[in-house]
């Protein structure tokens, strides 16, 4: 696949967005990605119109605000395209996480409305998160007051978010810079079987050539 001047210029001036770039489109269409069961085994993709084009991503979601940011889907079900994506920060990221432990007060309530007979589907549905993290909750004792906190216990709880994004955002960065390297490797490989295709129907077209000078005797051998 030929990749025009506008789209390598784009890449070369947006790196890092252009490794977002290969690390979204490796969750949802690599089924060898590590995380791919959480993104394409979920069926989250790609539109066509950034699948196929950093340049078009680029044009749509524009350059990162800071290097803190990061590409989040506004529905978490929906598929990355140009209405459902937006730079946040780490922060803002790890609250949209499914799988996040919700903190103690919404914890309480999905416990209390559990033990009340919600069904585990309508707390997933009403409070976004993954079925493993409701079992969690409605397994955990709220009647017994917790002990005091330590100092340690209360910067934690205080700062949950912003600990958790920390990890995220060093997991995401290591993720994203192999997916990036892996995604070289496969266009790097596919680049050469181009030009050794290229190559072959060259010297195919050379030799068709030397053919016909034969014939008609323009030439006495090749």
């Amino acid at each position: 696949m030929k990749i025009s001047a506008y789209e390598k210029r784009m890449r070369k001036e947006y790196p890092k967005e252009y490794s977002v770039w290969s690390g979204m489109k490796d969750r949802c269409h690599n089924k060898r990605a590590q995380s791919y069961k959480y993104y394409g085994g979920r069926g989250i993709k790609v539109c066509d119109m950034w699948r196929y084009s950093f340049a078009s991503f680029i044009e749509g979601m524009g350059p990162r605000t800071t290097s803190k940011h990061q590409i989040d889907r506004i529905d978490n079900e929906g598929i990355y395209e140009p209405s459902n994506c937006r730079w946040v920060t780490c922060k803002v990221n790890a609250h949209n996480r499914r799988n996040s432990m919700p903190n103690g007060y919404k914890a309480k309530l999905i416990y209390e409305e559990y033990q009340d007979g919600a069904s585990t589907e309508h707390l997933i549905e009403k409070y976004g998160l993954y079925e493993r993290v409701i079992e969690r909750i409605s397994q955990a004792d709220f009647v017994v007051p917790p002990p005091p906190l330590t100092e340690e216990e209360e910067y934690k709880n205080e700062h949950y978010y912003d600990l958790e994004a920390e990890t995220a955002d060093e997991d995401d960065a290591r993720e994203a810079e192999q997916d990036r390297k892996d995604y070289e490797k496969r266009m790097d490989a596919m680049q050469d079987e181009e030009d050794e295709r290229e190559e072959e129907l060259a010297r195919e077209a050379r030799e068709d050539n030397m053919r016909k000078y034969l014939a008609m005797g323009v030439v006495d051998e090749y």
